[in-house]
């Protein structure tokens, strides 16, 4: 018998973002990590805009996700985020969903939703974590 103990894998973190790249347009900033074992996905983000503040940058707050195969050339995983989306100072929260088609590098496409704006079809990019 071993008396070694079995190595528990560590959650992998990602970063990166979400929109289109066009001045001024709305992007989704992510900073998750995923859990090995369970494929379950808990983090924070931004989404920022070029508008007057304080509406210029929402705070994000992923509670729940998931990261499955997709199998489907050239993307390989489906990536889904649900939370809330707040304003600070405002103390109000709404949902907002996220989801994007990605290579194992997470770059893909994506969107995501948020106080009635639909964002769809826009590019996913892996980046530093600057949040």
């Amino acid at each position: 018998m071993s008396t070694e103990a079995a190595a528990i894998p560590m959650p992998t973190h990602h970063c990166g973002t979400i929109g289109s790249g066009a001045m001024g347009a709305p992007t989704f900033h992510y900073n998750v990590l995923v859990n090995p074992i369970t494929h379950e996905i808990h983090g924070f983000g931004s989404i920022t805009q070029a508008v007057a503040p304080p509406h210029n940058m929402l705070h994000v707050n992923i509670t729940s996700g998931r990261v499955n195969g997709l199998g489907i050339i050239p993307y390989s995983l489906l990536i889904t985020m649900q939370g809330t989306v707040s304003n600070p100072p405002s103390m109000l929260v709404s949902p907002f969903t996220a989801h994007m088609m990605v290579d194992m590098h997470w770059n893909g496409i994506g969107g995501f939703e948020y106080l009635g704006h639909h964002i769809e079809n826009v590019k996913a990019v892996s980046g530093p974590c600057l949040l």
